[in-house]
């Protein structure tokens, strides 16, 4: 009689258990605790829902530490041609370094030390060229994904191989989750067509992510393009993927299975201004420079690194803020001292890189004190 009761109250807790499980999915997706964005569009007043539930809007005040560098060596010059337009940089587990020159139509890799081995790609509209280089990412062996936004597809550089990809969409970023599978990112039609797309290299199978916008979002208008979802990808780990949002402020983690896991917020934050066209609303339009949050990130172990718009500051100045993703939270900032020009930044736990306005990439080692 006492195991029965024990088996009833256990089935009880489970369906309990159950219960809770899926009242928070429902709310998670259809309830009214969904994070949110007021908007004004075609004379409505509308909302963008997401997919996730309000965030705990906390200001914080950034928390700066103090940034000693020591110059190791420097790529290219001003009076070569090395780079013609340098735009991002990625590493492998090797310590190569990875520089998309925009204007080369290519990748080019270097060794720790900075010196040359090989260029991947280059203009045309054949295999294993571009006309419209946009974004690359690079795996820990060293496979390169290079993605052209106008040419809607993605090649893959593995050794003496190529893979191309026709996309869909128009993505503008690529990001590899593991040696087999890419993630691409599209702005195009984000409400009916999530916007990250797992792809499989070799059984071409594709996978949608969770979508963190709600389909009833614009009173269930299907409005196309929206440019203010702009960010970056990075993988995270065992096949985990980040996603951060440009304009918007959300840094959004994804697990393996693509479901969301967790999102927080930037140290800045979104800003609603006044549209000058009330007919197009801020959120729909493509953004000016100066509401870009940040211009460039990169993930290192557990720390997320992002380079804060030096625009938004004034007067000018270079700050890089880090996050821890496992706690999900703001850890410090730096401002980069005596440097000029500066256009991209990537960090790892002792080294800085940065492309410059000049086609330089200039490489340091650094440490941090409080």
């Amino acid at each position: 009689m006492i195991k029965k009761k024990i088996f009833v109250i256990s089935l009880l807790l489970l369906a309990l258990l159950w219960h809770c499980t899926e009242r928070n999915d429902v709310n998670k997706v259809n309830g009214n605790n969904n994070e949110t964005i007021s908007i004004n569009y075609a004379n409505h007043n509308n909302e963008l829902i997401f997919n996730f539930e309000k965030i705990k809007k906390n200001k914080i005040i950034r928390n700066f530490k103090h940034f000693d560098k020591y110059f190791m060596f420097k790529i290219g010059s001003i009076d070569d041609e090395t780079f013609y337009f340098p735009g991002r940089i990625k590493l492998d587990n090797a310590g190569n370094i990875y520089i998309l020159d925009f204007l080369d139509y290519s990748v080019k890799k270097f060794d720790h030390s900075g010196r040359f081995i090989e260029k991947f790609g280059k203009k045309g509209q054949g295999p294993g060229e571009l006309v419209n280089p946009y974004d690359f990412d690079v795996d820990e062996n060293g496979k390169v994904a290079f993605l052209g936004l106008n040419d809607n597809k993605f090649i893959i550089f593995e050794g003496n191989r190529i893979i191309e990809y026709k996309t869909k969409l128009m993505p503008n970023r690529v990001c590899f989750v593991n040696s087999e599978e890419v993630v691409t990112f599209q702005i195009m039609d984000p409400i009916e067509t999530p916007p990250l797309q797992k792809i499989n290299l070799y059984s071409k199978s594709e996978i949608d992510y969770e979508n963190f916008i709600n389909k009833n979002s614009f009173g269930e208008q299907n409005i196309g393009l929206i440019p203010s979802l702009v960010g970056n990808i990075h993988k995270y780990r065992s096949g985990k993927l980040i996603y951060i949002s440009s304009i918007l402020g959300y840094i959004v983690e994804y697990s393996e299975d693509g479901s969301i896991r967790e999102v927080f917020k930037l140290v800045d934050d979104y800003k609603e201004e006044k549209s000058k066209t009330p007919e197009l609303p801020n959120i729909v339009r493509f953004p000016y420079l100066h509401e870009y949050l940040h211009v460039s990130s990169n993930i290192f172990q557990d720390k997320l690194f992002i380079y804060a718009n030096p625009i938004r500051w004034s007067p000018q100045r270079f700050v890089v803020d880090v996050y821890s993703i496992s706690n999900h939270c703001y850890l410090y900032s730096v401002q980069l001292d005596g440097f000029e020009n500066v256009k991209e930044i990537y960090l790892t736990d002792k080294k800085i890189y940065i492309i410059k306005e000049s086609t330089e990439v200039e490489v340091y080692k650094y440490s941090i004190t409080d």
